[in-house]
């Protein structure tokens, strides 16, 4: 049976274009001058998206809307979408 190389899933992305990184002391992007070596030794992984953060005003209905004064900042996580935080800005 063939055994699926241990970074299989972050060489596909990689071969897809997507941008990868590489464990040092801290995550560090894949420079795109040379293709990776993917050893075994080595941790990677495919770049996290950012969060997303939106600011809206609302009004006392709870209606959002873009305005120069937002009172309201979400928080969305950027691979999954889903809501993080909410914060009331004063």
């Amino acid at each position: 049976m063939n055994k699926r190389h241990k970074h299989y899933d972050v060489i596909v992305a990689w071969a897809d274009g997507k941008a990868i990184q590489f464990k040092g002391r801290d995550w560090f992007d894949w420079a795109n001058d040379c293709p990776p070596s993917f050893d075994e030794d080595m941790e990677y992984r495919i770049k996290p998206e950012p969060d997303v953060v939106k600011e809206w005003r609302t009004n006392k209905y709870g209606e959002l809307f873009v305005n120069s004064q937002p009172n309201l900042r979400l928080t969305f996580d950027g691979e999954t979408g889903e809501l993080k935080r909410a914060e009331v800005i004063e």
